[in-house]
């Protein structure tokens, strides 16, 4: 016995919430990641320390 082809409208919903869930998880990530360099930026000028870290960078 054979499968039925699979519904496109049933498929284009499913990839969609997927790219939902993926738009979710990167907007996530880098407010995660602004709210981590703020406190960067507030510890290097509570501490005098440089702006920028050109072996980082390179690395």
């Amino acid at each position: 016995m054979s499968e039925a082809p699979p519904d496109p409208m049933a498929e284009l919903l499913r990839l969609r919430a997927s790219i939902d869930n993926i738009d979710a998880a990167l907007t996530y990530m880098l407010a995660e990641r602004f709210r981590c360099t703020k406190q960067v930026g507030a510890l290097k000028a509570e501490h005098d320390l440089p702006p920028s870290d050109p072996a980082r960078e390179e690395r």
